[in-house]
């Protein structure tokens, strides 16, 4: 098969996706180039992403309430519960009448109990 809108030779699942400057590849040659093989490389870029960007609003403004559950919630899911239960103390210094951060504080103390 000639067809001249087939990518890789004719096949007929990327037949019709066209290429060029206005049309880019898609994604997986995306991934191919960047060089990411799996899906838990790209879950430990997209992670560690997220980790720099929530402590930075935390370094921002450690007594805001979003940046702290956030970045808890972020600490949390990567089992980093010593270092959610520091956020929200941290918090808790600077805003010590937050009733939401001392709730998520001892619910992290109880968990850590067991």
């Amino acid at each position: 098969m000639n067809d001249p809108h087939a990518r890789h030779g004719g096949d007929e699942e990327n037949k019709c996706q066209p290429e060029g400057p206005l049309f880019p590849p898609g994604p997986e040659a995306y991934r191919a180039a960047s060089g990411v093989a799996t899906a838990g490389a790209e879950l430990q870029r997209l992670l560690k992403e997220a980790n720099f960007a929530c402590l930075q609003a935390f370094a921002f403004s450690p007594w805001n309430p979003e940046a702290v559950f956030h970045l808890a919630n972020l600490l949390i899911q990567t089992n980093r519960i010593d270092d959610a239960l520091l956020v929200t103390d941290t918090c808790l210094k600077l805003d010590p009448f937050n009733e939401q951060v001392r709730g998520l504080a001892n619910n992290l103390r109880n968990f850590k109990k067991g």
